[in-house]
Protein backbone atom coordinates (compact mmCIF):
# COMPACT_ATOMS: atom_id res chain seq x y z
CA UNK A 1 0.00 0.00 0.00
CA UNK A 2 1.62 3.22 -0.77
CA UNK A 3 0.92 6.98 0.69
CA UNK A 4 -1.03 9.84 -0.98
CA UNK A 5 2.24 11.61 -2.65
CA UNK A 6 3.32 15.02 -0.02
CA UNK A 7 3.19 18.45 -1.68
CA UNK A 8 6.25 20.72 -1.43
CA UNK A 9 4.50 22.36 1.20
CA UNK A 10 4.72 19.83 3.04
CA UNK A 11 7.87 18.43 2.48
CA UNK A 12 9.22 21.80 3.19
CA UNK A 13 7.27 22.21 6.58
CA UNK A 14 8.75 18.80 7.66
CA UNK A 15 12.24 19.47 6.96
CA UNK A 16 12.75 16.35 3.85
CA UNK A 17 12.72 18.55 0.95
CA UNK A 18 15.37 18.06 -1.43
CA UNK A 19 16.24 20.41 -4.26
CA UNK A 20 17.16 17.83 -6.28
CA UNK A 21 14.56 15.53 -5.79
CA UNK A 22 11.55 17.71 -5.90
CA UNK A 23 12.48 20.82 -8.19
CA UNK A 24 11.78 18.47 -10.96
CA UNK A 25 8.35 18.50 -10.51
CA UNK A 26 5.89 20.52 -12.32
CA UNK A 27 5.64 24.56 -11.75
CA UNK A 28 2.09 26.05 -10.91
CA UNK A 29 1.06 28.28 -13.75
CA UNK A 30 -0.57 31.41 -13.20
CA UNK A 31 -3.48 31.58 -10.48
CA UNK A 32 -6.73 31.34 -11.58
CA UNK A 33 -9.89 31.75 -9.79
CA UNK A 34 -10.48 28.18 -8.82
CA UNK A 35 -7.00 28.14 -7.45
CA UNK A 36 -7.67 31.06 -4.55
CA UNK A 37 -8.68 29.95 -1.22
CA UNK A 38 -11.34 30.74 0.32
CA UNK A 39 -11.67 32.76 3.36
CA UNK A 40 -13.88 30.71 5.22
CA UNK A 41 -12.07 26.98 6.14
CA UNK A 42 -13.89 24.22 4.47
CA UNK A 43 -15.54 22.08 6.79
CA UNK A 44 -13.76 18.86 5.68
CA UNK A 45 -10.48 20.40 7.27
CA UNK A 46 -12.26 19.71 10.48
CA UNK A 47 -10.41 23.21 12.42
CA UNK A 48 -11.17 24.17 15.21
CA UNK A 49 -12.65 27.23 16.11
CA UNK A 50 -9.88 29.17 16.96
CA UNK A 51 -8.11 27.61 13.81
CA UNK A 52 -10.85 28.50 11.40
CA UNK A 53 -10.37 32.45 13.00
CA UNK A 54 -6.81 32.52 12.93
CA UNK A 55 -7.81 31.20 8.82
CA UNK A 56 -9.85 34.01 8.25
CA UNK A 57 -7.49 36.78 10.09
CA UNK A 58 -4.75 35.64 8.07
CA UNK A 59 -6.34 35.57 4.78
CA UNK A 60 -7.68 39.05 5.25
CA UNK A 61 -4.42 40.24 6.27
CA UNK A 62 -2.30 38.60 3.49
CA UNK A 63 -4.92 39.22 0.67
CA UNK A 64 -5.34 35.64 -0.99
CA UNK A 65 -3.33 32.58 -1.20
CA UNK A 66 -2.99 29.41 -3.64
CA UNK A 67 -4.58 26.09 -3.08
CA UNK A 68 -1.29 24.50 -3.46
CA UNK A 69 -0.85 26.31 -0.12
CA UNK A 70 -3.48 25.13 1.69
CA UNK A 71 -1.60 22.14 3.70
CA UNK A 72 0.94 24.75 5.08
CA UNK A 73 -1.98 27.16 5.93
CA UNK A 74 -3.62 24.42 7.40
CA UNK A 75 -0.23 23.23 9.59
CA UNK A 76 0.05 27.28 10.77
CA UNK A 77 -3.94 27.41 12.04
CA UNK A 78 -3.55 24.06 13.65
CA UNK A 79 -0.70 24.91 15.56
CA UNK A 80 -1.58 28.39 16.03
CA UNK A 81 -4.76 26.93 18.23
CA UNK A 82 -2.43 24.57 19.97
CA UNK A 83 -0.16 27.61 20.45
CA UNK A 84 -2.87 29.10 21.64
CA UNK A 85 -3.99 26.21 24.03
CA UNK A 86 -1.26 25.49 25.46
CA UNK A 87 -0.47 29.49 26.16
CA UNK A 88 -3.76 29.48 28.22
CA UNK A 89 -2.46 26.42 30.74
CA UNK A 90 0.63 28.22 31.67
CA UNK A 91 -1.13 31.36 32.35
CA UNK A 92 -3.56 29.23 34.57
CA UNK A 93 -0.68 27.40 36.09
CA UNK A 94 2.52 28.84 35.71
CA UNK A 95 5.47 27.74 33.99
CA UNK A 96 6.20 25.57 36.65
CA UNK A 97 3.94 23.19 38.58
CA UNK A 98 3.95 20.96 41.63
CA UNK A 99 4.39 17.76 41.46
CA UNK A 100 3.73 14.90 43.71
CA UNK A 101 6.76 12.87 44.99
CA UNK A 102 5.34 9.52 45.82
CA UNK A 103 7.67 6.57 48.17
CA UNK A 104 8.22 3.84 45.24
CA UNK A 105 7.54 1.26 47.44
CA UNK A 106 4.48 2.34 49.10
CA UNK A 107 2.95 4.75 46.75
CA UNK A 108 2.25 7.02 49.45
CA UNK A 109 3.25 11.17 48.17
CA UNK A 110 6.10 11.86 50.65
CA UNK A 111 6.37 15.67 49.44
CA UNK A 112 6.00 17.90 46.27
CA UNK A 113 8.69 19.41 44.06
CA UNK A 114 8.70 22.07 41.05
CA UNK A 115 9.26 21.24 37.94
CA UNK A 116 8.20 22.67 34.17
CA UNK A 117 4.69 23.03 33.06
CA UNK A 118 4.37 20.19 30.16
CA UNK A 119 2.54 22.79 28.44
CA UNK A 120 5.97 24.92 27.80
CA UNK A 121 6.98 22.06 25.70
CA UNK A 122 4.19 22.18 23.85
CA UNK A 123 4.59 26.16 23.04
CA UNK A 124 8.00 26.42 21.78
CA UNK A 125 6.77 23.45 19.18
CA UNK A 126 4.14 24.92 17.99
CA UNK A 127 5.98 28.28 17.75
CA UNK A 128 8.39 26.66 15.50
CA UNK A 129 6.20 24.66 13.69
CA UNK A 130 4.00 28.09 12.87
CA UNK A 131 7.16 29.73 12.15
CA UNK A 132 7.99 26.97 9.88
CA UNK A 133 4.46 27.50 8.16
CA UNK A 134 4.77 30.93 7.85
CA UNK A 135 7.95 30.82 6.14
CA UNK A 136 6.39 28.67 3.46
CA UNK A 137 3.35 31.10 3.23
CA UNK A 138 5.77 34.10 2.29
CA UNK A 139 4.70 36.10 5.86
CA UNK A 140 8.18 36.71 5.79
CA UNK A 141 10.25 38.52 3.66
CA UNK A 142 13.70 37.29 2.46
CA UNK A 143 15.46 40.41 4.61
CA UNK A 144 13.46 39.33 7.77
CA UNK A 145 14.76 36.77 10.11
CA UNK A 146 12.87 33.40 10.97
CA UNK A 147 12.59 34.67 14.63
CA UNK A 148 10.82 37.78 14.03
CA UNK A 149 7.50 37.06 15.67
CA UNK A 150 5.84 40.48 15.32
CA UNK A 151 4.44 39.85 11.81
CA UNK A 152 3.38 36.52 12.58
CA UNK A 153 1.67 37.34 16.28
CA UNK A 154 0.49 40.31 15.19
CA UNK A 155 -2.29 40.30 17.91
CA UNK A 156 -3.88 38.79 20.69
CA UNK A 157 -7.17 37.59 21.83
Amino acid sequence: MSYPRKSLAEHRLEGTYKPHRHDKRVKPSLATVDDILPTTPPRSLGLSKVAAGEWKRLLTQVGSLQKAQMSALVAYTTAYSNWKQAQAAIDKYGVTVEVPITNRSTGNIVGHKLSRNPACAVVDAERKAMLAAAKILGLFSSDEEETDDQKVYSYEN
